[in-house]
């Protein structure tokens, strides 16, 4: 059976919502003026007397060169892509992966399932999770998976079939997916 290929769609909408934990107030590595090309050594530079950086901003090399991204805002588009080990819907944890909603409700809702369901795994007693919501606008085009037709990718218990249909357009370079 032949696999079905996503439309390709330049999303128009003004603005993107991201709600992610935050312990601390965030680092800006990659806010700072440094161009792309040279995030490796200015990371390095810092790291070496700032234990936080390097576990807040990740590993660098995870992502190509062409693809980093510096200014303001970047350090929470970037973290997306230096911190993986975690599974989610189109990832198996050995990449990363950007989630965005077009409405903060939708953030909201969306990431409070996905810490409940990660708190429920755990035996972690009952707590407080400082969060963050950032505003940004999508800039790449993306494959979409809305409607009947990839609703088999929607699965809320298991993310095998979303995993399974996300790696190899992520290995082809695919920008990601609006769902």
């Amino acid at each position: 059976m032949k696999a079905i290929e996503p439309p390709t769609v330049r999303l128009r909408w003004s603005k993107i919502y991201r709600v992610i934990p935050s312990k601390h107030p965030p680092i800006n590595f990659f806010e700072r003026i440094v161009a792309p090309d040279q995030m490796e050594a200015a990371w390095y530079l810092e790291s070496l007397t700032n234990d936080r950086l390097r576990d807040e901003t990740g590993d660098i090399t995870l992502v190509a060169k062409e693809e980093r991204v510096s200014g303001s805002g970047a350090s929470v588009v970037m973290a997306a892509f230096t911190h993986i080990g975690n599974q989610s819907r189109f990832s198996d944890g050995t990449y990363g992966v950007y989630y965005a909603a077009h409405t903060l409700e939708t953030a909201v809702r969306e990431t409070a399932f996905h810490r409940a369901r990660f708190l429920k795994a755990t035996d972690e007693a009952p707590g407080e999770i400082d969060m963050r919501a950032y505003v940004g606008r999508p800039c790449e085009p993306l494959k979409d998976l809305r409607g009947p037709r990839f609703k088999f990718l929607h699965d809320p218990s298991s993310y095998a079939k979303s995993q399974a249909f996300a790696k190899p357009r992520h290995d082809k370079g695919d920008w990601g997916f609006v769902y």
